[in-house]
């Protein structure tokens, strides 16, 4: 048989994230932040007090925000199998529009040359009235998602009864998210956008929660009862043994920086992304030394991944973003920049979602013996189970840390 869907789909209700994210909005409420540099404790006093010296910040929402948009479709094929077994296999299909995404509302003006932007820490953000930073969330994300899902289910027969599935999928967005990084809390900086300006071009990959592969197995048999009554027939009918196995391949990340060498205060300061190591890096790096603090190794995405839990890629392939003289100028060395605010930053090469943690692989068993409870009626039925989790005792590891630079 041949089955296939579509709808529309509209999240009239989902508020939720515009609240959080208008918790200061002027004129009810602002974010002040106060910073003590006179090297001795303060004591607080109500009601606060605030300077012209102190940062002022605000967290809102889009005023002309959309509704977000869901497109989805679905296409069915089931085929009868020998053996009392079907055959399902499955394409679904979403498109995401106008869903929520916080970004840095008040960014700052870098210089932009050859379509990329550089920013030396001095720029003045579009509305300087405005504090360090503005969480803005808005509707102008989108998101894609395509599934291809197999399955073999066998009906009970001698028994026995299975299932098996399989399914490829890929999600993709840029940034789409309704609570910024609590959305994304396996994967680090892959929340929020690291370029105000275009999401597109930086942040479009893979989704924080995107699974590539999924694979399940149960299989539930029903021991054999044994003709006869009495107490004997009791204990050894009614028994069934089961076992399900669940793999998921690994959560997308991206590499970071602890240091902003954009220099471009988005959102206070989020996680920078490094560039991707080339043959020209190792050329100049071959070795440690005074000058090289470490031998960079080109990029190779076969190779990058060492799936040790105590390192769990190899932070070597990627390298610093340069500082540079000038918007699109040479590289600084010691000599052309040797004071800060006189080298310019601009964002790294690494993609979205260019590497994936470790894989989730599970083993469940269960026995189980149903009796019948006659006194309580004819359908009542007491479950004794006895049940045991990850039967091989399989160590199943959480994301790795996304830091490739402790410095900056």
């Amino acid at each position: 048989s041949l089955r296939g869907g579509y709808g529309e789909y509209f999240a009239v209700g989902n508020i939720v994230a515009l609240v959080i994210n208008s918790q200061a909005v002027p004129p009810l409420a602002v974010k002040g932040t106060h910073v003590n540099t006179s090297g001795t404790p303060t004591q607080f006093t109500l009601p606060l007090t605030f300077t012209a010296a102190d940062a002022r910040g605000i967290q809102m929402a889009d005023y002309n925000v959309d509704t977000p948009t869901m497109h989805k479709w679905t296409l069915s094929v089931d085929q009868q199998l020998p053996l009392h077994s079907a055959l399902q296999i499955t394409y679904n299909g979403t498109r995401g529009y106008h869903l929520y995404q916080g970004l840095e509302g008040n960014p700052t003006v870098p210089v932009i040359v050859n379509n990329t932007p550089y920013w030396n820490g001095t720029q003045v953000r579009v509305n300087p009235n405005l504090g360090p930073t503005v969480n803005f969330t808005t509707s102008h994300a989108a998101s894609k998602y395509n599934a291809l899902v197999a399955q073999v289910a066998t009906r009970l027969q001698s028994g026995l009864e299975s299932q098996v599935s399989y399914t490829w999928a890929h999600n993709f967005d840029n940034t789409a998210t309704a609570s910024g990084q609590g959305d994304c809390s396996a994967a680090d900086g892959m929340a929020q956008p690291v370029y105000a300006n275009d999401p597109n071009r930086y942040d479009y990959g893979p989704t924080c929660f995107d699974v590539a592969n999924t694979f399940r197995f149960n299989l539930i048999y029903h021991l054999p009862n044994f003709r006869g009554a009495g107490f004997v027939s009791k204990f050894t009918n009614g028994w069934r043994i089961a076992s399900l196995y669940s793999f998921n391949s690994g959560y997308p990340f991206r590499p970071s920086l602890s240091a902003l060498r954009a220099q471009n205060a988005n959102l206070g300061g989020t996680k920078d992304i490094p560039n991707i190591a080339t043959e020209a890096d190792a050329r100049a790096c071959p070795a440690v030394s005074a000058t090289c603090k470490f031998a960079p190794v080109p990029y190779n995405k076969r190779t990058v991944l060492l799936r040790k839990p105590s390192q769990w890629f190899n932070p070597n392939m990627f390298v610093m973003t340069p500082m540079y003289t000038s918007p699109g100028g040479a590289a600084c060395t010691t000599a052309t920049c040797p004071t800060p605010n006189r080298s310019w930053g601009t964002i790294g090469n690494v993609k979205r979602g260019i590497l994936r943690g470790p894989n989730l692989s599970n083993l469940d068993f269960s026995l189980a013996k149903d009796i019948a409870l006659n006194l309580l009626g004819d359908q009542s039925r007491l479950e004794f189970r006895w049940e045991v989790f990850n039967v091989l005792n399989h160590a199943n590891f959480g994301m790795p840390s996304t830091a490739t630079f402790a410095g900056g």
